[in-house]
């Protein structure tokens, strides 16, 4: 019989788990991550200490740079992440942060403050914008979907140039800044690796158009924060930013109080259906594990 350890937080049911005759669930939190043994099959991220026995690797999120995949894997342990997972939220975060900006929704806020009546802020439209998105895996195509229907012009920039359904282009990252100087607004949406570190730093922003919007829901370190600060105050209309290489992000940081960036705590991934979501995709992994059957999102 197989031990399944599972993390408290995830909330899954007697009723869930009922068909799993092979299984022996354990449930851990915080405190007991360290305290289990014997385990095949490990759900959420690992302890420090791997398990001898284990296996399977499912992660919740997309991201895998905190594990060391490549050692796991040379031991025998397969491993599957949550891509797919929080990328509908996410696309959501990105449609609303972009119209709040462009119809002029943080200016009207503080108008109300003030109790005044201003009609002069001047708002856009998303018709007929450029829109360059870095990266384009499960999030990217979530946001190409959501974009669709306002008649932008949509690039992707990926590792190769290679092309990806929904977008006019794509260019590789080597060539990024063929396209970036033409973006009204650029997301970035990059997973973190030696290639995309700073991959937008003086240069990239330098090359943006003055009034671009730039914003990040990929990983933090895929921006030089020292760049944008020393160049927002004549470059960029707006930077919303949703992750740092610093998390949580210092209070003193500059970029809280800089009065063209939006700052968000790292939760553009998070809606009321994250929970079901990630108990549906470790339930049908599980089911694959039981009939000896490959996971979905294998890494």
């Amino acid at each position: 019989m197989k031990k399944i350890a599972i993390p408290k937080s995830l909330e899954l049911t007697e009723e869930m788990l009922k068909g799993f005759s092979e299984f022996e669930f354990v449930e851990y939190d915080k405190e007991t991550t360290n305290t289990i043994e014997d385990v095949s099959v490990w759900i959420g991220n690992p302890p420090k200490e791997l398990p001898k026995n284990l296996e399977f690797l499912q992660l919740l999120s997309a991201g895998f740079e905190h594990i060391d995949a490549k050692g796991m894997k040379e031991k025998g342990i397969v491993i599957s992440n949550g891509s797919g997972l929080t990328s509908q939220a996410i696309s959501e975060y990105c449609l609303g942060a972009i119209l709040m900006v462009y119809r002029g929704f943080p200016q009207f806020a503080k108008n109300q403050e003030k109790g005044l009546w201003d009609r002069s802020t001047s708002l856009k439209s998303l018709v007929g914008k450029t829109i360059v998105i870095m990266g384009t895996g499960n999030i990217s195509e979530h946001i190409v979907r959501v974009l669709e229907p306002f008649n932008c012009t949509l690039y992707g920039i990926n590792s190769n140039g290679r092309d990806i359904e929904g977008f006019k282009k794509c260019y590789s990252l080597s060539n990024r800044h063929e396209i970036l100087k033409e973006a009204d607004i650029v997301i970035m949406a990059l997973p973190q690796n030696e290639a995309t570190y700073h991959t937008i730093s003086d240069k990239e922003i330098q090359l943006m158009k003055k009034d671009a919007i730039l914003m990040n829901v990929g990983r933090g370190a895929c921006v030089d924060m020292d760049a944008v600060l020393k160049n927002l105050d004549t470059h960029l209309s707006q930077v919303i930013f949703d992750v740092f290489e610093e998390e949580p992000l210092p209070e003193d940081h500059p970029i809280w109080f800089h009065t063209k960036a939006i700052v968000t705590p790292h939760n553009s991934y998070y809606s009321d259906h994250l929970k079901s979501n990630q108990q549906n995709l470790v339930l049908r992994n599980l089911k694959h594990i039981e009939k000896g059957e490959e996971p979905v999102n294998k890494i």
